[in-house]
């Protein structure tokens, strides 16, 4: 019982840390994705467990892809 809770600190904190070095290599790009309430969310679910790391990836794509304009929109305003 004990065992469990390290384990689950220390992949958690891994975790964390991952998010960090991602966040920071893309402040270096001129991103920040800690603006985006959804990557934000995602992140936590994530680090709490409730949410695969691929599980996060297809849902975040999803949202990117349901907020930007479809190409034929793009074309009858153009």
């Amino acid at each position: 019982m004990f065992d469990e809770e390290p384990s689950k600190q220390a992949k958690s904190s891994s975790l964390e840390q991952a998010f960090r070095d991602a966040e920071a290599s893309l402040l270096l790009e001129g991103l920040d994705p800690t603006k985006d309430s959804r990557y934000l969310t995602l992140k936590a679910q994530v680090i709490a467990g409730t949410l695969t790391f691929e599980e996060a990836k297809s849902a975040f794509k999803a949202q990117f892809r349901e907020s930007m304009p479809t190409r034929a929109a793009l074309a009858v305003s153009a």
